[in-house]
């Protein structure tokens, strides 16, 4: 009977040790609630910074195309005197997968123009709103309080 009682008092010290306590797993849940919530933000930041990077490279490509219109018309109005559209590959970035900005001529004359690229989805409530360029490498932004420098590096 002693012998029952050892063993059982042992397999149940054995049995305690093996595992986690409530109160431990909580303070873990805690712990990575909080890292979690300190660290989306940075990497949300992270994320929009690398599409606005990969937009202003869009825009530059456009401005390219654009000086390519000028050179073949003499102008950047098209014949019928239209805004030209950009090619199809410019249009949405990325080309591929879920669009995160539209790039566009949201205006044109005879010798001038302005290229814009509008977030949408993820990248809709980006704090730097519209980037824009001209026909002379002068950048902007639209809808933002965020200086040019700032957006556009």
């Amino acid at each position: 009977m002693k012998t029952q009682v050892l063993q059982s008092a042992r397999s149940d010290r054995q049995y305690r040790q093996a595992g986690f306590s409530l109160i431990e797993l909580l303070v873990v849940l805690v712990i990575m609630g909080v890292l979690s919530a300190l660290a989306l933000p940075g990497y949300t930041r992270y994320v929009q910074r690398g599409n606005r990077t990969e937009v202003m490279t869009a825009l530059l490509e456009a401005q390219h195309f654009m000086e390519r219109y000028y050179s073949v018309n003499g102008q950047y109005l098209s014949p019928a005197n239209a805004v030209p559209m950009l090619p199809q590959r410019l249009q949405g970035i990325p080309s591929q997968g879920t669009v995160r900005y539209q790039l566009s001529v949201r205006e044109a004359t005879l010798n001038s123009y302005l290229l814009q690229a509008v977030p949408e989805g993820s990248m809709a409530d980006d704090v730097c709103g519209s980037l824009t360029i001209n026909q002379t490498g002068l950048r902007g932004v639209l809808n933002s309080t965020n200086s040019v420098s700032e957006c556009w590096r």
